[in-house]
């Protein structure tokens, strides 16, 4: 009797700790939790025949494949309460183990060093984050969802079956495996394309109003009405991710597009005509108050603060 007590014990026990780990390897901090996972399902063979069970209930599911696909990053992924659905309907085991776990909320990752962050993702895809840039990442079965809300990244997307899905401003690019490079300015989104394939839309618009773009192309998307426009990339686009940014004999008002890119704290010309002054040099990235005292002094300009927080450089009164 005591034997059958503690057996059914252990066995409830594991299919708690099964359902657990069954959402945290499909959530989007699943990197964090491999090596324990793994260590629990070697632990004993009955945790792996558990688990594979269990997955294969959330993979037949057929609520999950007629689910609507939420807004990209609109609100938050809820993986803990779509499993607890699923397997409490097909296997009527472990509902409450689900239910009672929070709902995971986006990853956020932060580059907040000197230089560039380099991170991998759950699903093996690599992200390369430039100083002061910040990416939210959630993957739920059906999409892997990301957001660059501010700054610039370089993301290598690696291939599988569920598509990728990028805000970033006011861009939506959607992709099955694509390496491009992405940047979130004052009111324009910048994304080219280094290999593979992707669909570059305005964000309120939706998928459908989107152009194709390839590799070596780029195209800018802003706030208003204005086409997207694939063109070539130039090689000053990509050099970005070293910590200087290099420019030879280059037009000031495509400097200023370039740091502008890579900065919160943007530059601006009182008047345009000054754009068409040429610049040699190099400044550290994203650090545009260090450029404008630099292109100030060479190019005998004067600094001052405008009344959204840019930084406005214009000719000195004679």
């Amino acid at each position: 009797m005591l034997r059958k007590v503690l057996s059914r014990w252990r066995e409830g026990r594991r299919r708690k700790m099964s359902a657990r780990w069954l959402v945290r390897m499909h959530g989007p901090d699943a990197f964090r939790w491999r090596g324990h996972f793994e260590a629990w399902r070697q632990d004993d063979p009955e945790n792996a025949r558990t688990y594979d069970r269990q997955l294969r209930i959330w993979s037949a599911a057929p609520r999950l494949d007629a689910a609507e696909p939420v807004p990209a990053l609109a609100r938050p992924i809820l993986p803990y309460a779509m499993a607890a659905s699923v397997l409490a309907v097909a296997a009527g085991v472990i509902a409450t183990a689900l239910w009672s776990t929070r709902a995971a909320a986006p990853l956020q990752i932060v580059a907040n060093g000197a230089g560039p962050r380099t991170v991998q993702l759950a699903d093996g895809s690599d992200v390369v984050l430039a100083r002061g840039s910040e990416l939210q990442v959630a993957f739920d079965q059906r999409f892997r969802r990301l957001a660059l809300t501010r700054g610039r990244m370089r993301l290598r997307l690696q291939h599988e079956q569920r598509p990728g899905l990028l805000r970033a401003g006011s861009a939506l690019v959607r992709s099955a495996a694509a390496s491009i490079d992405v940047s979130v300015g004052q009111g324009m989104t910048r994304v080219i394309v280094l290999d593979g394939e992707l669909q570059l839309a305005r964000y309120e618009e939706g998928e459908e109003a989107g152009v194709k773009l390839k590799p070596g192309e780029l195209a800018d998307v802003g706030n208003g009405s204005t086409p997207i426009t694939p063109r070539r990339a130039r090689p000053s686009d990509l050099n970005w991710s070293k910590s200087m940014i290099s420019f030879d004999d280059a037009p000031l008002a495509e400097v200023l597009a370039d740091a502008n890119a890579l900065s919160m704290t943007p530059i601006a010309l009182a008047d345009s005509a000054l754009g068409v002054q040429r610049v040699t040099g190099a400044y550290l990235m994203g650090d545009n108050e260090g450029l404008a005292r630099s292109l100030a002094a060479s190019l005998d300009l004067s600094m001052a603060t405008a009344s959204d927080g840019a930084i406005l450089l214009r000719r000195k009164p004679e």
